[in-house]
């Protein structure tokens, strides 16, 4: 694994770019939206619209269960695991969130989101 870097203020430090190699297939890491914190430097508008998103929250469906399945390509993690199954069999194969196309859901389990 390598990971890019770059160098803020201070003392602080930021991963741009994570590349893993497995066997001969080398794959660029990517982010799933929904899963990270907020940045710190981030304007106060940019925080009050994605504070929801930043910190894990609710499902966007039902408003209750943790968030716990990535729809891609999109990568937006927005659904729990109830919702995620029973609209990937009733809706249009849309994200809640961005309206993009649904390639797939992945469920997420508890040590990998943290």
């Amino acid at each position: 694994q390598r990971s890019l870097i770059k160098f803020l203020e201070g003392d602080s430090l930021q991963v741009t770019k994570q590349i893993v190699q497995c066997g001969q297939a080398v794959r660029c890491l990517d982010a799933l939206y929904g899963t990270l914190p907020t940045p710190a430097g981030a304007p106060r508008e940019a925080v009050e619209t994605t504070t929801s998103d930043a910190d894990g929250g609710d499902c966007v469906i039902c408003l209750s269960k943790p968030r716990e399945v990535a729809i891609l390509h999109c990568r937006h993690v927005c659904l729990c695991m109830s919702c995620a199954q029973i609209t990937s069999s009733t809706w249009s194969h849309q994200c809640p969130v961005c309206r993009g196309q649904v390639a797939a859901m992945v469920g997420l389990d508890q040590a990998s989101r943290g």
